[in-house]
């Protein structure tokens, strides 16, 4: 069995509410320009640190949901900003009732961040975002909308992932990458020195993609749809 921690135990200074809103603001705001049309796809790879130190430090599960909630609000209604010139009260129910998925999964997340093993945290928070992704995209009222995996559709190299997994794949490893830098920040040295492997081996997927974008501008051929294409935000 997996030594646990309690989850609320403090690893320094409490964040002040308003910290915690900036934060979220911040990583929604990342997060938003890392999707279509701005395709600024590396920032995936960092942006949603913020929101998992957030939730990571609530002291209670009905806190991490609040905030979890707040998150996802601030990251779907700019996403569906379009859909305001259709209807105002649709979009904000429906920015609202995504969010709940947001709230499930923070509440879960902070859970598994009571988990002694830094690596064992790291693993269970993308496996846990994957989950709740997948609940979103097949649950009632099903929408597969705006997955973490969707922003890497201009980095080939990391779309080879979806091969394997799906988008779901991809963003497994994107919030793989994200937890790892929230633990690192959380437990200090003593964490990063535990999770030194892992980053390595995982942190090294933006800039190879980066390369490989760089070096398409010479091949004579292009790329097709793939899965990394499709749901990025719906038209």
């Amino acid at each position: 069995m997996t030594d646990r921690v309690e989850p609320h135990t403090p690893h320094g200074p409490r964040l002040r509410w308003y910290v915690k809103l900036g934060l979220l603001a911040l990583s929604a705001s990342l997060l938003f320009l890392s999707f279509a049309p701005f395709k600024q796809f590396y920032l995936a790879w960092f942006a949603f640190a913020p929101m998992l130190l957030v939730w990571m430090d609530a002291r209670s599960a009905a806190r991490a949901a609040g905030w979890g909630w707040c998150a996802g609000l601030l990251f779907f209604l700019p996403n569906f900003s379009y859909l305001f010139l259709t209807t105002l009260a649709g979009t904000l129910a429906l920015a609202g009732y995504e969010a709940l998925f947001w709230s499930m999964a923070a509440t879960a997340i902070r859970a598994v961040s009571g988990f002694r093993s830094p690596l064992w945290c790291v693993v269970s928070t993308a496996a846990v975002w994957v989950a709740f992704d997948w609940l979103r995209g097949n649950s009632l009222f099903a929408l597969p909308w705006l997955y973490f995996g969707y922003t890497q559709s201009p980095a080939l190299a990391l779309c080879q992932v979806a091969d394997f997994g799906g988008v779901y794949g991809v963003t497994f490893c994107i919030v793989l990458v994200n937890a790892l830098i929230a633990i690192a920040l959380r437990t200090g040295m003593c964490g990063l020195r535990t999770l030194m492997p892992a980053a390595v081996t995982t942190g090294v997927n933006p800039w190879r993609a980066l390369r490989a974008r760089n070096s398409r501008t010479r091949a004579p051929w292009r790329r097709g749809p793939g899965a990394c294409d499709r749901g990025s935000r719906p038209g």
